[in-house]
């Protein structure tokens, strides 16, 4: 029998819920997920560079992708405070 994979997909953090599960959807039945997770994109990248995303302090995330957008985000407190999508696509 072949394990079923964890996956793992990011997404912007201004997705919709419905967006949201479509994603996870979508993820369930390309792979045959026995469990997919989101995160928002922001978050994966603070973790990743090592900002101190508990603290009562804020963490400013910027990134931009090849279509154009820049999403911009504030972490504090272990959460996305805010955020912005801008770009070619308009404003979210």
């Amino acid at each position: 029998m072949v394990p079923r994979p964890r996956v793992v997909v990011g997404i912007r953090a201004v997705v919709t819920e419905v967006e949201k599960r479509a994603v996870e959807d979508a993820a369930t039945q390309c792979r045959g997920a026995a469990n997919v997770s989101l995160i928002e994109e922001p978050m994966a990248a603070a973790i990743g560079s090592r900002l101190p995303i508990q603290d009562a302090a804020g963490s400013m995330i910027v990134g931009t992708s090849a279509a154009g957008t820049t999403e911009v985000a504030i972490i504090s407190l272990g959460g996305i405070v805010a955020s912005r999508v801008c770009g070619l696509q308009g404003m979210s």
